[in-house]
């Protein structure tokens, strides 16, 4: 008896599906399902139809294939009907389960569907895109100009230096720069501390090649790419 309330209340809910679309006021079915839309009464022109406004999608709105989706409806209503001629029997029993799997295929097809309105899966959770990278630029021109007024202003190699040491970690620089700040020193050890300070903002090291001009020794050479490529850590 049980089977029988159930498959009852579920061809019901098949039947309640089936009309949920309206008809046309205008129009009438004639055999075969077709259907034939009335004209309109003389002197009277065929009204334009009034475009209705676009639903805001919904995540409970979905896009589902009509066809499939009444092939299932169809199989579910057939597997139904079979069960109310036999509810007395195993077979019966049988046919309201193959019911109950369509119903619940259904339901699937509907939840794996898109949103309503995009075509694309469910969106996923939401993770914020990473910040950008800083951008890192050289010292400018007047800053650098300042710099090297400043050393100018020294008499002495060690003082110059100190001055270099104090703004270096603070600023980058390229090996144009290194270049010319290497043009107010005569010694290669202090050239090399130079080169030592400013290694490790320097922008470009590839091309530090351009710095060996400044050094006329090979013992000088060995140094400095030591120091190019530590880092200025040598």
């Amino acid at each position: 008896m049980k089977a029988l309330t159930l498959a009852v209340v579920l061809l019901s809910s098949a039947a309640a599906l089936a009309q949920t679309e309206p008809k046309a006021a205008d129009s009438v079915n004639i055999a075969g399902g077709a259907e034939f839309r009335r004209p309109p009464p003389p002197g009277h022109s065929t009204p334009r139809p009034v475009p209705m406004p676009q639903p805001v999608p919904s995540r409970n709105q979905v896009v589902i294939d009509r066809e499939q989706a009444e092939r299932r409806i169809d199989r579910m209503e057939k597997a139904l009907r079979d069960a109310m001629s036999r509810t007395r029997d195993a077979k019966g029993r049988d046919s309201i389960r193959k019911a109950m799997e369509e119903l619940d295929k259904l339901s699937e097809y509907v939840a794996d569907a898109a949103p309503y309105g995009t075509g694309l899966p469910p969106p996923g959770p939401h993770h914020p895109m990473p910040p950008p990278p800083p951008v890192v630029r050289p010292i400018s021109d007047v800053q650098f100009r300042n710099i090297t007024a400043a050393m100018v202003r020294e008499s002495f190699p060690r003082e110059k230096l100190r001055i270099l040491s104090q703004v270096a970690p603070n600023e980058n620089f390229l090996v144009t720069h290194i270049l010319s700040v290497l043009g107010q020193f005569s010694f290669s050890n202090d050239k090399l501390e130079v080169v030592r300070l400013m290694r490790p903002t320097l922008l470009d090291p590839q091309n530090g090649y351009q710095l060996y001009q400044a050094f006329p020794f090979s013992n000088d050479k060995a140094q400095l790419q030591a120091i190019l490529d530590s880092g200025g850590r040598y």
